[in-house]
């Protein structure tokens, strides 16, 4: 029986492989933590992916149907805890998003403090504008099994 098993492993891989079955997200993102990336931005209503220049990518959710996705530029903030997160997937373990609940104090201890929820992610196309149980969705496998227009429907 055991040497059964044995013929039909390689046989189970051969067809794994031919079935385009879906690859591994961590090691996607264990490929892609020092590269730089393309983000989905916004203008005038209309996403796109931009030219592989960004370290990491945003995704705010808001109300309506337009999402606050861009770019990150390292210098609008202090980003090293992130990117040591996204620093530390090796070994088969990676961050796919890290995501944040903020609150500002803007206009002082006494006014209600704003908060807002982002998410950052270090991966090309990431920061899909979509609701925010679709974007993690759409992350859960590698990017490049994804055809970012048919993915955004």
């Amino acid at each position: 029986m055991n040497r059964s098993i044995l013929l039909l492993l390689p046989a189970f891989f051969l067809l794994a492989q031919s079935r385009n079955i879906p690859g591994n997200s961590a090691i996607d993102a264990i490929e892609q933590k020092d590269k730089p990336l393309r983000c989905w931005e916004e203008e005038n209503g209309k996403y796109s992916l931009s030219d592989p220049k960004y370290p990491l990518c945003q995704y705010f959710e808001s109300e309506g149907e337009l999402f606050n996705v861009n770019g990150v530029d390292l210098e609008s903030d202090d980003y090293t805890n992130i990117l040591s997160m996204f620093g530390k997937s090796e070994n088969g373990f990676a961050f796919l998003n890290v995501c944040l609940q903020e609150a500002y104090s803007f206009r002082g201890p006494l006014a209600q403090a704003a908060v807002s929820f982002r998410c950052l992610c270090k991966r090309d196309g990431c920061n899909v504008p979509a609701r925010l149980d679709k974007f993690l969705e759409y992350n859960k496998l590698p990017l490049d099994l994804h055809h970012p227009n048919k993915d955004l429907q």
